[in-house]
C-alpha cells in the first residue's frame, strides 16, 4: 500500500496524518505533558478519540509520530530514548520498536519513513539524523551527522531532499534523500525551528 505521512511538531505537540488511496487522511496528535496520543477529525477538527490514555505504558514525553507502510503508529519516547509501536485502531501497544539508545538515539523528537522505506529519527540533543532498518528497528547508520545539523524537527520530501530544522542555527537545511550531504543552508532566521 502507498501510504504518504507528514508531521509536525508545535511547542509540544506532534501531529502525524496518514492517507491512502484507499483510506481517508487521518490526524494523531501527540501530547508531551500528558504522554497521550489522539485522533481529530481532519474536517472539523473535533476529537474523535483518545488513540492512547496517559502514559500508556509507561510513555514519557512523547514527541514525534508516524504511520508506517504496515499502517502502524510509531512513537518516540523522548525521555526512554526509544521508539515504540501501536495499533492506532485499538491502542495496543505491539512492542519497543527502537530500542533505548540503540545507534545513539538520543531525546530523538520527529520520525518519518522515507522512501527507501526506512526509518529515520530526528536526534533531538546529540544532532544528526539516524536511520533505521523500516522493518525490524536495526540500526543502520548515522544518515546525517551531528556535526552537519542539531537537527529538531525533519521531513523527507519526494523531490530528492531532506529539509532539517536546526535549532542551534536557527535554520532549516537542505540535504541530499540519498546520500546524506548537506546541499545549503535552505531558509535562515527561524529561531530554535521545532517544526516542518
Amino acid at each position: 500500500m502507498n501510504t504518504f505521512k507528514t508531521s509536525a511538531m508545535l511547542a509540544a505537540t506532534a501531529i502525524a496524518a496518514a492517507a491512502s488511496a484507499q483510506q481517508s487522511v487521518r490526524l494523531f496528535v501527540s501530547d508531551w505533558d500528558t504522554n497521550s496520543a489522539y485522533e481529530f477529525n481532519t474536517v472539523t477538527g473535533v476529537l474523535v478519540r483518545t488513540v492512547l490514555p496517559a502514559r500508556a505504558d509507561g510513555a514519557n514525553a512523547m514527541t514525534g509520530m508516524a504511520i508506517g507502510a504496515d499502517e502502524l503508529l510509531y512513537v518516540t519516547d523522548f525521555a526512554t530514548d526509544a521508539v515504540r509501536r501501536y495499533n492506532p485502531e485499538n491502542g495496543l501497544r505491539l512492542g519497543t520498536f527502537i530500542p533505548a539508545s540503540s545507534g545513539g538515539l538520543d531525546n530523538a523528537t520527529d520520525l518519518t519513513f522515507g522512501p527507501d522505506g526506512h526509518l529515520y529519527a530526528a536526534n533531538g540533543d546529540t544532532g544528526g539524523v539516524l536511520r533505521y532498518d523500516g522493518t525490524n528497528g536495526q540500526f543502520l547508520d548515522l544518515f546525517i551527522h551531528t556535526n552537519a545539523c542539531a537537527a529538531s524537527r525533519f521531513m523527507l520530501f519526494s523531490g530528492g531532499n531532506v529539509y532539517v530544522t536546526d535549532h542551534f542555527a536557527d535554520s532549516v537545511k537542505k540535504f541530499d534523500a540519498a546520500t546524506g550531504d548537506l546541499i545549503a543552508e535552505f531558509a535562515c532566521c527561524a529561531p530554535e525551528g521545532r517544526g516542518l
